[in-house]
């Protein structure tokens, strides 16, 4: 019988994805998703995120994620060593276990006698060997953002090699944790969920890539940075001050546009409810009115509201099996196995004085 590693990788490859396909459509690491095709458990920080990654790839990959968690905790089960002096019954007699005793006090006796000879011979003040520091490997990526924006999730220590027609910058990413700092040759930039900032990355007075910050996993120390030049080929700058700002959802990939879209309209932007239910396994980031974020599993069939005042950011693993409604309004975020994030927030329509309240796309 297949093992779930194997059935996770034969799935993949009848599909057709690589890892790095998967990895971006699944914002989960590409050594996670080597792991558990590999069955290497030692990388995980622990059981649930273990499991909860094994479910969302099992989804992702059309799979039934009850029966892979099954198969993982079975083989966990085996692995486990069993118990043989409990099973058998050795049948000591009384007189055979005293005698045991006897020969084992014997023996530390004898073997202390000798431990203490030779530890008495040795010189006094023995050479201490100084440990030898481990240096953690580095994570590097190169990519060519001439034609094409990235977006991937990097953890913490994250090297990377930008190439923008002919010129190649080097950046790291130096931490992260409630905000990243993102170093370069001209110092460190302090980035926050959700900023985006345009750097001059070679001091010339004009921006080279813009960067934006679409999720924080503070516990796994990762990151999702979108990447994107704001040169043209020739080298003019296509993003100056005072020129149209890009529509939120908008990609230069054609396949992940996305419009903003108005849920409901009202005179007052009054507080409003989010009642969801799961149609499947799911994991969920919400940032509700700019408060602390919170981060849940949910299993099929289960239900839960978030009430707001103003606005709520939303990260979802699997966007298909988020059933969400505001005041009976059927709100859409994304199709089965799709990685999404939204913000839903009131904003003022000009002139009318009115309010609409908005489904925006974050990339």
């Amino acid at each position: 019988m297949d093992t779930f590693g194997e059935i996770l990788r034969s799935s993949r490859e009848k599909k057709g994805y690589s890892l790095e396909q998967v990895a971006r459509d699944t914002n989960i690491a590409k050594k996670y998703l080597n792991a558990l095709e590999e069955e290497d458990f030692s990388i995980f920080p622990g059981e649930p995120y273990l499991v909860g990654f094994l479910k969302n790839y099992s989804e992702y990959l059309g799979l039934d994620p009850v029966e892979m968690v099954t198969l993982h905790k079975n083989m966990r089960l085996q692995e486990q060593p069993v118990p043989i002096d409990e099973l058998l019954d050795t049948g000591k007699s009384p007189y055979k276990v005293t005698v045991l005793i006897v020969l084992a006090a014997l023996v530390l006796g004898i073997g202390g006698y000798f431990l203490y000879q030779y530890v008495s011979t040795l010189p006094e003040k023995a050479a201490v060997a100084e440990p030898v520091p481990v240096e953690e490997p580095v994570t590097k990526f190169s990519y060519d953002l001439s034609s094409v924006d990235i977006e991937d999730r990097f953890p913490e220590g994250t090297e990377l090699e930008l190439l923008v027609f002919e010129k190649t910058f080097n950046l790291g990413i130096d931490s992260v944790g409630s905000d990243i700092i993102l170093s370069y040759s001209g110092g460190d930039i302090v980035f926050n969920l959700g900023d985006e900032k345009d750097v001059d990355l070679d001091n010339d007075g004009n921006p080279d890539i813009s960067f934006t910050v679409n999720d924080i996993d503070i516990n796994a120390k990762t990151a999702v940075l979108k990447m994107a030049s704001i040169k043209s080929a020739a080298g003019n700058i296509s993003q100056v001050k005072g020129s149209p700002v890009p529509e939120p959802g908008l990609s230069n990939v054609e396949s992940r546009n996305r419009r903003v879209s108005v849920i409901l309209e009202s005179p007052t932007a009054d507080p409003f409810v989010l009642k969801v239910v799961f149609r499947g396994y799911t994991l969920v980031r919400y940032l509700v009115d700019r408060n602390e974020r919170v981060e849940q599993y949910f299993d099929k069939g289960e239900a839960f509201r978030l009430d707001v005042n103003r606005e709520v950011m939303l990260w979802i693993s699997n966007s298909g099996s988020f059933k969400a409604k505001i005041s009976g309004v059927d709100v859409n975020l994304g199709a089965p196995g799709e990685v999404s994030a939204h913000i839903i927030k009131w904003t003022r329509i000009p002139d009318s004085g009115r309010y609409k309240l908005e489904l925006i796309p974050v990339y």
